[in-house]
C-alpha cells in the first residue's frame, strides 16, 4: 500500500506458520496481489531435487524466482535452471565466493543474510559493498536483495550498494519512525488545527 514494495520472498519456516505447508495456494495468492517478483524457496538439499522442485514452483507463475540456498548442490542446480528459463534467486550469499558462483550460475538476485550475519558480528556492510563492486565490474545483470530485520540494517545496506532489501513487518514499519520529526509535525498540525481545527486544503478553509 505504500507504493515501495516490489515483489515478497518466503522461507519454509513462514510458509509453515502462515499456511500450514499449502505452499503452492499461497504463491499463487501472492501472485495476484504482488506487482512484481515472488521468491519461493526450494527444500530439497540435493541437486536433482531440487532442479525439480524449481521446475515445478516455476509453473506457477512468470514472476516466481526459485530460492535456492548458495552450496555446491544450490549452485548446480541454478546452473541447470537457468538454462532451461527457469528464473533463479541465490539465498544465503554470505561471502564473496558464494557471490561470484551465484552470479556466474545465472541468479538474478544475490541475497545475503544481512541480519544473520550481523548478529555474529560479521562486517555485512563490507561483504555488501564488496559483491556490489563485483556486480558492477563484471556487468553482470544481477541484483543484491539484503535480507534485514531493523531500519539500521536496512540502511547500512543502501549505503554499502544492496540493490533492494527484504525486511520483516516491524522493521519496515519501523523505517519510516523519527520521534523528532513526527514531534515537530504534530506541533505544526496542531498550529493549524487551532486556529482553522480540521478544514484543510482539500476541503476549503476559511479563519
Amino acid at each position: 500500500t505504500t507504493g515501495v514494495l516490489f515483489g515478497i520472498t518466503t522461507y519454509p519456516p513462514a510458509v509453515v506458520q502462515e499456511c500450514g505447508g499449502d505452499f503452492s495456494r499461497r504463491i499463487q495468492e501472492l501472485l495476484e496481489v504482488v506487482p512484481g517478483p515472488v521468491c519461493a524457496q526450494a527444500v530439497s538439499t540435493d541437486a536433482d531435487g531440487i532442479v525439480e522442485e524449481g521446475r515445478a514452483l516455476a509453473k506457477l507463475g512468470d514472476r516466481v524466482h526459485v530460492k535456492i540456498p548458495c552450496d555446491a548442490a544450490g549452485i548446480t542446480a541454478m546452473s541447470r535452471l537457468t538454462k532451461e528459463g527457469v528464473k533463479v534467486a541465490a539465498t544465503a550469499v554470505n561471502s564473496l565466493n558464494k557471490a561470484i558462483c551465484g552470479m556466474a550460475a545465472g541468479a538474478r538476485y544475490l541475497m545475503p543474510y544481512t541480519a544473520y550475519l550481523d548478529g555474529i558480528n560479521v562486517d555485512v556492510t563490507a561483504l555488501v559493498s564488496q559483491i556490489r563492486r563485483t556486480i558492477d565490474l563484471s556487468g553482470s545483470a544481477a541484483e543484491i536483495v539484503s535480507c534485514v530485520d531493523t531500519p539500521a540494517q536496512f540502511a547500512a545496506s543502501a549505503l554499502a550498494g544492496a540493490h533492494a532489501a527484504t525486511i520483516v513487518p516491524g522493521g519496515f514499519w519501523g523505517i519510516f519512525q523519527h520521534e523528532p520529526t513526527e514531534a515537530a509535525v504534530a506541533s505544526f498540525l496542531q498550529i493549524w488545527r487551532d486556529h482553522y481545527g480540521e478544514q484543510n486544503w482539500a476541503t476549503g478553509y476559511r479563519a
